[in-house]
């Protein structure tokens, strides 16, 4: 009895620890806890949880459905019980997916590391609509194309556009164009980063030269630079044979002086001697005020319609005289009864500043108006050619109503050469004033003006017949606008 109840007792003994034995190897085979057991993301009005790969040690978020932006991502990891993070370095955080991001975290006894991912929405056009003046503008791609309308002013164009949130303009600013004589302009704008470069382009719309049947023949003289145009007419004022040549002046030109009353010289030597693209001769005789670059080199004693440019490259055009040292601007004397010419006084004029100027003998074109022959007398005091009805070659200096200078030259008799008459002054300031010119001087009213472009004549001057600066009888002249 004694033996088979100890035999009985060993027995459970033994089950016992054989029991024991098997928990304890249960106990170490359990299956390990994954790290991270969910990250979810902000997504616009809405929470994107992410696919997690433990085996692959990724965490794909996918295609977002509203978020565009992924430069800023407002993400939220829940972590398994005794697991830390160690970057981002906490549960909650903003991080960027632009590029794959590396997630680490630490279980306790090791760092693991998983790639995050995510695509957001494709980005739509920064640019929603544009309008001009009250129209709406048609968007295609990177073109925005606006329909010319009455009233529109092409040099000034102000543009509306309407952005999606988070987008800039970069450029212009003023978001305002220059189309008057340009094919197309650009506006740049930011979204996300991102510089998108949009082309504006005017529709319906002629610059006042071709409207009016001027030709551009820029391409005839060479190699010129952007900003510097030819224009051409073979019937100014429609007078059938009577040309007529502009050279307009565009942003990025720069004004100079060339010559004066102690180195007079013909056009050839200045075209020789000077590293230009235009040169603009003034008289042989009668003294216009010349300024170059901040030195005065020729001076009348009476006020006269000047075109002058600053230091910033701006230009104007007003009725000027300098008394001391001091440049001043006068008002015009509109609808003067008699032509009678009356001193300035200081008083009565504005400080005006500039870089170069040049002079001209009188008023053509004011305020858009032909100015008559007792405005031109009464406002300049060198001579009263307005309303003679005498016809020659005319040549002058103006601005439009937009303010682009222009070097105007037309054509006067030529034996030989060309079959024209001339023409009044009334005339070319009818021609002038039908491109959009607003304000203009004479500065030469004979047979020679000289309006030169790379070494080569717009209009013919008489006395050098081939229009290539070779003439042997050009006179030796006072001075000469340049422009480069």
């Amino acid at each position: 009895m004694k033996k088979t109840f100890l035999f009985a007792a060993a027995l459970l003994l033994f089950a016992g620890f054989t029991s024991c034995t098997k928990d304890d190897d249960k106990g170490g085979e359990q299956t390990p806890v994954d790290p991270i057991e969910s990250v979810t993301a902000v997504d616009g009005s809405q929470i994107a949880t992410a696919t997690i790969s433990h085996e692959n040690k990724t965490i794909d978020f996918g295609q977002f459905k509203e978020l565009i932006d992924i430069s800023k991502v407002q993400v939220t990891f829940k972590l398994a019980k005794g697991v830390v993070m160690k970057s981002p370095a906490t549960t909650e955080a903003t991080v960027s997916l632009i590029n794959p991001l590396t997630v680490t975290v630490n279980d306790g006894t090791k760092d693991i590391s998983y790639t995050m991912t995510g695509t957001g929405q494709d980005i739509p056009d920064p640019v929603i609509s544009a309008k001009a003046g009250g129209v709406d503008a048609t968007i295609e791609g990177r073109d925005i194309t606006i329909a010319y309308a009455d009233g529109m002013d092409a040099s000034a164009l102000a543009l509306t556009l309407d952005l999606q949130d988070g987008a800039t303009v970069t450029s212009p600013d003023p978001l305002t164009f220059d189309l008057e004589f340009a094919e197309s302009a650009e506006v740049v704008v930011n979204y996300f980063d991102t510089d998108y470069t949009y082309t504006v382009k005017l529709s319906g719309y002629q610059n006042p030269f071709i409207a009016r049947g001027w030709s551009d023949v820029t391409a005839d003289y060479g190699q010129v630079p952007d900003y510097i145009k030819v224009y051409k007419i073979p019937a100014i004022n429609g007078l059938e044979g009577e040309v007529g040549y502009v050279v307009l002046l565009l942003p990025g030109a720069t004004m100079g002086i060339v010559g004066g009353v102690d180195n007079t010289m013909t056009v050839a030597e200045a075209v020789k001697g000077y590293d230009y693209t235009v040169y603009f001769a003034t008289s042989s005789t009668t003294i216009p005020t010349m300024v170059n670059d901040g030195v005065v080199v020729a001076e009348s004693n009476y006020s006269e319609p000047m075109l002058a440019q600053d230091a910033d490259g701006n230009f104007s055009f007003e009725m000027g005289q300098r008394f001391d040292s001091q440049f001043y601007s006068f008002p015009f004397r509109k609808g003067a009864s008699n032509n009678t010419y009356i001193p300035r006084e200081v008083t009565d004029g504005t400080a005006w500043n500039f870089k170069s100027a040049c002079g001209t003998f009188n008023a053509l074109v004011w305020d858009g108006a032909v100015v008559t022959m007792n405005e031109a007398g009464a406002n300049s005091s060198y001579c009263t050619w307005m309303g003679d009805g005498s016809k020659n070659a005319r040549a002058g200096i103006g601005v439009l109503k937009s303010g682009k200078p222009i070097l105007f030259n037309t054509q006067g008799p030529v034996t030989g050469v060309i079959d024209c008459k001339g023409q009044t002054h009334e005339d070319v300031a009818a021609e002038l004033i039908a491109v959009g010119c607003d304000r203009a001087g004479v500065v030469e009213g004979s047979g020679t003006p000289s309006l030169v472009v790379n070494g080569k004549h717009t209009a013919i001057n008489k006395n050098d017949p081939a229009g290539d600066c070779t003439g042997t009888s050009l006179k030796k002249l006072v001075g000469a606008l340049a422009v480069k």
